[in-house]
């Protein structure tokens, strides 16, 4: 199966905003216990950035799924870049001022880019019809879909319905083709 161009750019960006965004919370891990110990009056609490940074994340991932699916994914993913762009300023200027509260305040902010940025990769998914994948469509149906272009596997829970190759499925299995 051939590969369209933009297909191929679009994963590649996908997979590029992938890479940063998890190279940047890897730099962070390793690094904001050690920033924090610097910075913090008392050293019990050098490690409360890295817990900043997946309580953003934590309290972002669900909200960036629910403003997606309303403005779109393109619009979405513009969001979280904007929280990382900030956090980075921040924990910037915390270092520079010695302030241990900014830099908590800015490693938030980088992990409400990681709850946004852990998306890229279902969407890098969901263009490419070369791969197989779980996928949560918009009308609340879940799909299985094989690397074949016509294989799909729907599966109805307020029915019971199990469809494969159709969308539709009007029986308990309910096989077409």
């Amino acid at each position: 199966m051939a590969i369209s161009p933009s297909l191929r750019r679009n994963v590649l960006i996908l997979s590029g905003c992938q890479a940063l965004m998890l190279s940047g919370s890897s730099l962070m891990i390793a690094t904001s216990a050690l920033i924090g110990f610097s910075l913090a009056e008392d050293k019990l609490w050098a490690t409360l950035p890295i817990g900043c940074l997946f309580l953003g994340t934590l309290l972002s991932t669900y909200p960036a799924s629910m403003i997606m699916k309303r403005i779109g994914r393109r619009a979405g993913f513009m969001i979280g870049p904007i929280f990382g762009v900030a956090g980075a300023v921040l924990t910037l200027v915390a270092i520079m001022d010695q302030s241990f509260a900014l830099f908590s305040a800015g490693s938030f902010l980088i992990g409400v880019l990681n709850g946004v940025g852990y998306y890229y990769r279902f969407a890098a998914a969901d263009i490419s019809d070369v791969t197989s994948h779980v996928h949560f469509g918009p009308t609340g149906d879940w799909y299985i879909r094989s690397a074949a272009a016509s294989g799909k596997i729907v599966i109805q829970d307020s029915g019971g319905n199990v469809g494969i190759g159709t969308d539709n499925p009007t029986g308990r299995l309910h096989v077409a083709g």
